[in-house]
């Protein structure tokens, strides 16, 4: 009976005062006889027995930690290589489309220093007919427009005879008075096209430098920069284009010297080559546009950060 009394006694002093300890409450168990062991709280029984319990759960737990991080590497290899592969593509584009912009550049050039932006050629068949009774010196054939010259071609005696002369930009009031071609809006319109098209050389060479250097530093402030500059020069060529159009349009109401009754105007390969290059250039400030948005795992500087550092956040 003593046993069980000091038993009870440690059990109360536990609830108690909190302080008491697993060695304590083993040895106090372990004194206890066995034919009294039966009258211990099974509370008591079982407080030592389940002590590796917790080593199994952390062990478990870590276990566990160890599989999730693994995962978590594997997901953060996978995302870096699949932007790695979109960067690789997306550079391929705009080197493509750079090449391609570069080709074009020639072309406007060719088509600003040819002659054919647009044409006149008459109907000799109203013109034998009013000139049945009077054979006049000369016969206007045709005529072919430039940024900077005019090409007409006259028939006499059966012969033809070409002559080019280029668009006097800052002619006086006695000069447009003495050319029947000439007027006040047409020296404009022929102004406009020729400064805009100068322009547009030296935008052209910009936007080419510009999106070339995005290869050496693929900061997306730099594709932003070639994207911007893509869009002055196809507003500069567009200028160009639509002054052309407008001065011929002008030409057809105004300038009958030009135009002769019974003609018909079309647009040479110049103009079609200047479109081309329009939609060139277009096209490759939206890809640039496009392209230069900050995406996520990607640097200030186009390289591309390491997946694996969200481990342990």
């Amino acid at each position: 009976m003593a046993s069980i009394k000091f038993a009870a006694h440690v059990v109360a002093t536990a609830e108690n005062q909190d302080v008491c300890r697993d060695d304590s409450l083993k040895k106090s168990m372990f004194n206890t006889p066995v034919s009294e062991w039966s009258m211990v709280p099974p509370s008591l029984k079982t407080h030592g027995s389940n002590k590796s319990a917790p080593v199994r759960s952390s062990h478990q737990l870590s276990e566990r930690e160890k599989q999730r991080r693994a995962e978590l590497i594997a997901r953060a290899k996978e995302k870096r290589e699949a932007l790695i592969k979109q960067i690789r593509c997306e550079k391929k584009l705009m080197f493509f489309s750079s090449c391609v912009a570069l080709i074009s550049a020639f072309i406007w050039i060719i088509a600003v220093s040819t002659d054919f932006w647009y044409g006149v050629t008459a109907d000799e068949s109203k013109q034998s007919k009013s000139n049945s009774t009077v054979q006049p010196l000369k016969v206007f054939v045709s005529s072919h427009t430039g940024v900077w010259k005019m090409c007409r071609t006259h028939r006499s005696n059966n012969t033809d005879e070409t002559w080019c002369k280029p668009h006097p930009l800052f002619p006086d009031q006695e000069e447009i008075r003495r050319d029947p071609g000439l007027d006040e809006h047409v020296v404009d319109y022929t102004r406009t096209t020729t400064i805009f098209a100068v322009i547009s050389l030296f935008t052209m060479a910009m936007s080419l430098f510009s999106a070339f250097y995005t290869f050496k530093n693929s900061r997306y402030v730099y594709k932003r920069l070639a994207a911007g500059i893509y869009f002055i020069t196809t507003l500069t060529v567009l200028v160009v284009l639509e002054v052309t159009i407008t001065l011929l349009r002008y030409e057809k109401t105004h300038v009958p010297f030009k135009h002769p009754e019974g003609s018909s105007s079309y647009y040479g390969f110049s103009f079609h080559m200047g479109w081309a290059v329009f939609f060139v250039y277009l096209l490759n400030g939206c890809i640039f546009l496009v392209l230069s948005r900050k995406r996520k795992g990607e640097k200030e500087d186009g390289t591309i950060e390491d997946g694996l550092r969200i481990i342990g956040r």
